[in-house]
């Protein structure tokens, strides 16, 4: 069994959980590999860019060059559109994943998130490979939108419709098998015209328990150099500035959160702190896992404020350290809290309901973090993950 996971970058949470699945893989014996337009390093083993396949230096150069150009032409297209705030993301390529040697010797064709990477046309005229498609987004179900919320239908509807008679084109007589993080995306990529049809599979995603795991609160703060006697409420996201990730909302909330000792600790881009904002620190963004692990056990509450979202890592990564979470009953997130045992689940998407669910987390002490911590690990360590994903590969590979 050969797999070939194909993913555009190695940032970012669809990247996360490509690495983590592929890891995971690793680990379990299975024969995994990496294919990637981005050229992050890592440590990962078995993790290739496209231009490792070309032997002569001005060949590779070259091929970035008109990987660049070809980006920017797709990008001007979209330059007379309103600005998507999770991106609008074009059908084409300039990039025969086809012709790659990873492709032609893998035995399944794992797609993750392919924008700017796969091109549909080309790609689905020439694979004669099954596929199998975890939709860390809507994008290979829509006519290009990431995301529902916040998006201008209206001025992207001809565009929009383009490309979904594109892609439903592209994936006739096409063997994939879909895979979705949460439930919730499931039924989205059911109820779809693009994606209706074929099986969709609910493999939530993994991590990495050695790595996320409890620590004493009063060890993490210390090795961080954070206060013991405040009361730590976390913020972790990619990119701060997508608007349904919700900080503008805990930013309200915590605006008028009346407890002794209140601190806001922020994690990811792009944020740069408002006046009157209570007490923080800003952490900026954090690569090392070791450190994301320490700094989720020094948190008394994590707070995931999206107001849409599919299965954010961050959620599993604060539960298997143990840390509760306060979530508004949306997407993916309400799957991964059980209300009064691993966290709170807030049913209105407003500042004082949220605040009311990060109060009741701060004042009771019932929460246990060892056991939250365990039964994470029990859910969604990476080689639950990956026996899961097997299962699928092996009854694809039996026909």
């Amino acid at each position: 069994m050969k797999i070939l996971h194909i993913n555009t970058q190695l940032k970012g949470g669809a990247a996360k959980a490509c690495i983590r699945l592929h890891e995971g893989l690793l680990r379990a014996g299975v024969s995994s590999k990496l294919l990637t337009l981005d050229e992050t390093k890592t440590n990962t083993p078995e993790v290739y860019h496209y231009t490792d396949f070309y032997g002569n230096s001005l060949v590779k150069a070259s091929k970035k060059i008109a990987a660049k150009l070809a980006r920017r032409r797709r990008q001007a297209k979209l330059l007379s559109y309103p600005t998507a705030s999770d991106g609008f993301f074009l059908v084409n390529s300039s990039f025969d994943i086809t012709a790659n040697p990873l492709y032609k010797e893998a035995d399944i064709i794992h797609l993750h998130w392919v924008n700017d990477f796969l091109d549909y046309p080309s790609f689905f005229k020439n694979n004669t490979k099954p596929i199998v498609w975890t939709t860390h987004d809507m994008t290979p179900f829509t006519g290009g939108y990431a995301f529902e919320q916040n998006f201008p239908f209206e001025a992207y509807e001809k565009l929009t419709e383009k490309q979904a008679e594109i892609k439903k084109a592209c994936y006739e007589n096409q063997s994939i098998n879909v895979v979705t993080p949460s439930q919730w995306m499931k039924e989205k990529a059911e109820a779809s015209d693009l994606m209706g049809n074929f099986p969709v599979h609910h493999i939530p995603n993994g991590v990495d328990a050695a790595m996320f795991k409890l620590t004493g609160k009063e060890e993490a703060r210390q090795k961080l150099r954070l206060p013991q006697d405040s009361c730590i409420v976390l913020f972790v996201a990619h990119s701060i500035s997508v608007k349904r990730k919700g900080f503008d909302i805990l930013l309200e909330t915590v605006r008028t959160l009346y407890v002794n000792n209140v601190l806001l600790v922020v994690v990811g881009r792009e944020w740069e702190a408002p006046e009157k904002i209570p007490a923080h620190r800003y952490l900026g963004e954090v690569t090392s896992e070791e450190e994301m692990s320490l700094i989720y056990s020094a948190a008394d509450v994590f707070v995931m404020p999206s107001t849409e979202d599919n299965f954010p890592n961050t959620t599993i990564e604060a539960l298997s350290c143990g840390t509760p979470v306060a979530g508004f009953n949306i997407g993916g997130v309400s799957e991964q809290i059980e209300h009064g045992k691993n966290g709170v689940i807030c049913e209105k998407i407003e500042p004082f309901a949220l605040k009311t669910s990060i109060l009741e987390l701060l004042q009771q002490h019932e929460f246990d973090r060892t056991k939250i911590s365990e039964e994470a690990h029990k859910e969604y360590a990476l080689q639950v993950q990956a026996e899961r994903m097997k299962t699928l590969y092996d009854s694809i590979l039996k026909g």
